[in-house]
């Protein structure tokens, strides 16, 4: 926060403006832009909250981002190795191997919806019970999700990233009907259909992958630790890019996987306004039903 204390310390926050922002976050490096970002933004909600502020300036706005910086000798022993660590999924096989692993995890659901539709994390963590019907479609069934809150530890509940990202999306199948089931043992309608708090996610998912450790709290936590260890570790939100990754593979055109995905860029919408993705998933699904 203190680049934003210097620069709006003493200003009257209503003539923030998002330009101003962009500025300022191109002179940091990737972590120091998105942690100020995000805090700069829950400072302005909350006031909002107390009527000081008639609405967000940064809600809305899709913000470029620096890059991550990769240290020059990391390319010296393996470059490829670097390359391929940064845009890291997992491929087909993989994906099912943690279908059967995941199951009864608290976090279970929220991998189902970032993998399955490509939803972001925060965006899966919103979802509630009443944000989902599963319904026939073309005389197969389908689990489509209403995306249009998100949950984030630094500020709660609140409106998804941009307006593009307020959708209707189609999860492929197996992930659907499990998806279906899980909704099903949720008793409140505006209940979240992931019993786990965004402020707990990243840690509970990191232990999936950790070794399992025996010890006299283990009965309180849960018998979870260690349960994906067998499989390579990629943190929950790359499992967007993994959907994105299988849908492209199915045959899917970039231009509906990136409606599907609530993207703000600029990709062909004049022809794709509506984009029909549940006839994409109901294609996407039949690949993955090949290695079940």
């Amino acid at each position: 926060m203190r680049t934003w204390l210097a620069l709006y310390g003493d200003a009257d926050i209503s003539h923030i403006t998002c330009a101003d922002v962009q500025g300022e976050i191109l002179g940091m490096t990737h972590e120091n832009a998105l942690h100020s970002k995000r805090a700069l933004s829950s400072v302005l909600t909350y006031a909002v909250s107390i009527g000081a502020l008639a609405e967000n300036p940064l809600h809305g706005h899709d913000f470029e981002i620096p890059p991550k910086e990769v240290p020059e000798d990391a390319f010296d022993d393996d470059p490829f190795a670097v390359i391929d660590e940064s845009r890291a999924v997992w491929d087909v096989s993989t994906v099912m191997r943690c279908f059967e692993l995941v199951r009864g995890l608290p976090l279970e659901s929220a991998w189902l919806a970032c993998v399955g539709a490509g939803l972001r994390v925060e965006e899966a963590l919103a979802l509630r019970r009443v944000d989902v019907r599963r319904i026939e479609v073309s005389g197969v069934m389908v689990t489509q999700l209403a995306v249009h809150h998100a949950s984030t530890a630094m500020e709660r509940r609140k409106a998804t990233k941009t307006r593009q990202s307020v959708r209707v999306v189609a999860m492929m199948e197996p992930f659907g009907e499990r998806y279906w089931e899980l909704t099903q043992a949720v008793d409140d309608a505006k209940s979240p259909v992931c019993p786990l708090s965004p402020s707990r996610q990243n840690k509970a998912w990191r232990n999936y992958f950790d070794a399992p450790t025996i010890s006299k709290h283990a009965k309180k936590v849960g018998n979870w630790r260690g349960r994906l260890q067998e499989l390579p570790y990629l943190p929950l939100s790359k499992m967007r890019n993994t959907h994105a990754t299988l849908m492209q593979q199915a045959g899917v055109m970039d231009s509906i996987n990136a409606a599907m995905h609530g993207h703000s860029e600029r990709v062909s919408y004049a022809h794709y306004q509506r984009a029909d993705t549940t006839e994409a998933t109901i294609a996407a699904s039949s690949k993955l039903r090949l290695v079940m």
